[in-house]
């Protein structure tokens, strides 16, 4: 078989080397390659055109109108204010986002989320160039196109589509980079490399899980580099250029630093800071604390074996994929016998691309874990689409007329999925910007908001950036100093504080500690093991243990008593100067204010999120407002 042959997964519709007069297999019929003649032709010239209508149509329909919980409010409001989100930062979907919104109509939010509604649409004409539909591929062509049906009706690509999210753009990019990729099998020209270089440059400085794919795209693609004689100058420059694409958006995060943006994660003005949040350093330690914890578990006897955790994740994965595809999942099964025919190399090539990204995605330990199966899904689909392929192709042999049947039972497989998608109800859909916008309206000007989880560990995304674009997109409650606890432990959280005018020493005490709260320098492995007490460590006198540990530049409190305490001490007295409100009651606060707490409840609105599972396991707020107050009566 040659090697142009063995890269035919990638979409190239000269798959099977053929020249004028020369006649290629399909369906165990002989036909001139080349495009389908006559009315057929003509049908299938507007088959891709209706496909984007109709897809189009249907994520516009799905679309979210309204600011959602989640990474949204915190992206748009970076994109929209020149911020930084968090990392890796997400710089390109930050300016592309940021010109979207010249459109002239619609909300930020709207806009937000139509921006991924079009990145989807743009992602699926890139698929559709990858298989065009010839004579000579015309069943795989179609099952192709199943495939990509199958994808777009799952539930996890309509909620990734239809919403402010980085991962309708990175769809895009996967799509974009298949499409390159082919063009670069048929012409295997440098000029075409470079752009694939660069293509892939920007996607992987995008989103890292791109970088996952990568090495089965090039394994794919070796055969095709062995048969053109680039040199090694122009591969060189390939590199450089894939290097630039990739660090080039991080320059923008750079310059976005040097003001005050209102979300300025890692605060990345400084060559550090920016390979920081390049780098992800804070979610790669959270994610080591986590497997620590994991093994220190297993080691007292709480805990299965950590393998056994992540093995248990990966035999999860054929219920996610039938939860996605339903009976469509099957066909997987012919779409990897397909590609074992064609080449060992192709199988290969092809696992990889998905083994990668799944396997990091089963053993990090983040709370929607299923998003993170978004792009893997995208190779899964796809293979699908082979596999339907492959069995009309099959069933070709039998009869000519099955194929039409098989058509008719794969619109029975993909229909239920799309019914499988369930959205929440009008209320609830609306429900986090109404939140946010009352909250903020509820509250006198000049007074401080306080961004508080009423338990612990509380996902602050919910909370947190839904009023944090009201106020800096919106423009409600301009006036209200707004801030959180979720970033009391990050100094770069020290400028958000002085650019709100807080006043107080707090992170000059976090970084040199307190008589009754000490600093401790240590290492991950010690924090976890000797020094850090547990929640329910007592001192002599029944108090809480306080404590505040660096690790390489990272701080950590003891528990959330050591952070009240702090709290008390730097930024109380300066918070008491103007009416305080707290968006849930901070209890551990009364241990360490000699007079007693009142709070008072201004606002209450209803969250009922029963009926949609979308957010079981998440702790989403509680849709209250208190006035923190003091009397003059001691604390009991």
């Amino acid at each position: 078989m040659s090697s142009r042959s063995q890269i035919f997964f990638w979409g190239s519709s000269h798959a099977v080397p053929t020249t004028p007069g020369q006649e290629a297999q399909s369906g165990g019929q002989t036909a001139p390659a080349g495009p389908v003649p006559g009315w057929k032709c003509l049908c299938f010239e507007w088959l891709d055109p209706l496909l984007l209508l109709l897809i189009g149509l249907f994520l516009i329909d799905n679309m979210y109108p309204f600011l959602w919980w989640g990474d949204g409010p915190e992206l748009l409001t970076a994109a929209r204010c020149k911020g930084v989100a968090h990392p890796t930062g997400y710089p390109l979907y930050l300016v592309l986002l940021d010109w979207f919104f010249l459109l002239p109509f619609g909300s930020v939010a709207w806009k937000g989320n139509l921006f991924s509604v079009t990145s989807t649409l743009l992602g699926v004409f890139f698929l559709l160039r990858v298989m065009p539909v010839r004579k000579d591929r015309l069943w795989i062509a179609l099952g192709w196109r199943l495939g990509i049906l199958s994808l777009i009706a799952s539930p996890i690509f309509q909620r990734q589509s239809s919403l402010a999210e980085v991962y309708a753009l990175s769809f895009l990019f996967l799509a974009g980079i298949l499409w390159r990729a082919v063009r670069f099998a048929d012409a295997g020209t440098a000029l075409h490399l470079i752009l694939l270089a660069g293509l892939c440059g920007f996607a992987v400085g995008h989103h890292r899980l791109l970088g996952l794919m990568l090495p089965g795209l090039g394994l794919s693609l070796i055969p095709r580099l062995r048969e053109q004689t680039i040199s090694l100058r122009m591969t060189l420059f390939s590199g450089l250029v894939f290097g630039f694409c990739l660090f080039l958006p991080y320059t923008l995060l750079f310059m976005r630093a040097q003001g005050s943006p209102p979300l300025n994660w890692e605060d990345p003005s400084s060559l550090q800071n920016l390979w920081r949040i390049f780098s992800a350093e804070q979610f790669r330690i959270d994610q080591k604390v986590q497997r620590m914890q994991l093994w220190l578990a297993y080691e007292k006897g709480l805990a299965g074996h950590p393998w056994r955790v992540i093995l248990a994740e990966i035999s999860s994965i054929p219920h996610l994929w039938w939860h996605q595809f339903l009976l469509s999942s099957f066909l997987i099964v012919p779409g990897v016998f397909w590609l074992y025919q064609r080449s060992a190399r192709l199988l290969v090539s092809s696992l990889t691309a998905w083994f990668l990204p799944a396997f990091f995605v089963v053993q990090y330990q983040v709370g929607d874990r299923e998003s993170f199966h978004f792009l893997p899904l995208c190779l899964v689909a796809l293979g699908i689409g082979l596999g339907w392929g492959c069995l009309l192709e099959r069933s070709r042999d039998f009869d000519p007329r099955l194929p039409a049947a098989g058509l008719v039972l794969a619109a029975c497989f993909i229909i239920p999925v799309a019914f499988n998608m369930e959205k929440p109800g009008a209320v609830l859909m609306e429900t986090p910007e109404r939140i946010s916008r009352r909250t903020l309206d509820e509250i006198p000007p000049g007074s401080t908001l306080f961004a508080v989880s009423s338990r612990m560990n509380e996902p602050q995304d919910y909370t947190y950036f839904p009023l944090l674009y009201q106020k800096e997109v919106a423009k409600r409650g301009q006036s209200v100093k707004l801030f959180s606890e979720a970033f009391l432990t990050t100094p770069w959280y020290e400028k958000t504080l002085a650019r709100e005018g807080i006043p107080g020493d707090f992170f000059d005490r976090l970084e040199k500690g307190t008589p009754a709260i000490p600093l401790h320098h240590t290492t991950l492995s010690l924090l976890l093991k000797e020094d850090m007490p547990s929640v329910q460590s007592k001192s002599l006198e029944g108090k809480p243990l306080l404590g505040i540990y660096e690790v390489n530049g990272r701080y950590f409190f003891s528990n959330r008593d050591a952070m009240a305490a702090l709290v008390a001490q730097s930024l109380l007295p300066g918070l008491l100067a103007a009416p305080l409100y707290t968006t849930a009651r901070f209890e551990e606060l009364r241990r360490y204010v000699p007079e007693s707490i009142v709070w008072q409840e201004v606002l209450r609105l209803p969250v009922i999120t029963e009926g949609f599972s979308g957010l079981d396991g998440l702790t989403v707020p509680s849709g209250k407002l208190y006035r923190f107050n003091l009397t003059s009566q001691p604390a009991p």
